[in-house]
């Protein structure tokens, strides 16, 4: 719809019908079309890291956090016309703090081999998810001209410096 209608003119009845649903159904998901938003959001995003994180370990942090955020990366850029059009309307700070609540909520499973203390972890959390968000504003408000595996690199590099230090030891 977004590619036709601005996001302003789209009613929840206009989602429905695109979608196949019924409003009720709608209602039973969403409280709004703005929850709609929210929840593409986390489909592509830290649902995305869920289903990664298994995978991902300390051995080489580097590369799996370069493996996690690309993944991230691309799916965003791959739609990227929505993700724009979003920004268009909500702002991409909106998009940032979006972001940053949405991976709040993994809670602290990517850090479960951190040997990060347990009374500085919600403020690791914070660093590491607001790092993050605050890529992703940069990356859309420079209009997505970074590729996603640069972007993922930049973070690494930039962003999470001195993680290898805190990683458990062979």
């Amino acid at each position: 719809l977004m590619r036709t209608l601005p996001y302003d003119s789209i009613g929840i009845s206009a989602i429905c019908s695109k979608a196949g649903l019924s409003r009720k159904t709608f209602s039973r998901y969403f409280s709004s079309k703005d929850d709609v938003v929210v929840s593409q959001l986390g489909a592509d995003t830290t649902e995305r890291v869920g289903l990664l994180l298994p995978v991902a370990t300390w051995a080489d942090i580097d590369h799996s956090s370069e493996i996690l955020l690309e993944s991230v990366y691309s799916r965003i850029y791959e739609h990227r016309d929505y993700y724009c059009e979003i920004c268009r309307h909500f702002g991409s700070f909106w998009l940032a703090e979006q972001l940053f609540v949405l991976a709040a909520r993994l809670g602290d499973a990517p850090y479960k081999d951190d040997v990060i203390p347990a009374d500085e972890l919600d403020f690791a959390i914070s660093i590491f998810n607001g790092v993050n968000a605050i890529a992703l504003k940069w990356w859309f408000d420079e209009g997505l001209k970074t590729p996603p595996k640069k972007l993922a690199q930049l973070i690494v590099k930039w962003g999470y410096a001195g993680l290898q230090e805190n990683a458990p030891q062979a």
